[in-house]
């Protein structure tokens, strides 16, 4: 919870969360984009605080948040480089 807290309010910008393996760190911010995604909006813009980006170290991790986000019904992208 406190994950997600620390997340979702996070400021404008880069954010940077240290924890150790096993918290819930990827599924925490998961849950956060999600709730972001489903915010209304009205335009062809997307509306203010409903797009989240998400960096992993590993190609394998990166495939599965867009595939537990798709699967929640967000739209999502992977971009790689």
């Amino acid at each position: 919870a406190a994950l997600e807290k620390a997340i979702a309010t996070a400021p404008d910008g880069l954010t940077l969360i240290g924890a150790q393996c096993g918290l819930g760190k990827t599924q925490a911010a998961i849950r956060v984009a999600a709730e972001r995604a489903a915010i209304a909006g009205s335009g062809s813009r997307a509306p203010l605080h409903s797009k989240t980006a998400i960096s992993v170290d590993k190609n394998a991790l990166a495939l599965q948040v867009v595939a537990s986000l798709r699967a929640a019904g967000v739209e999502a992208k992977r971009f790689f480089g």
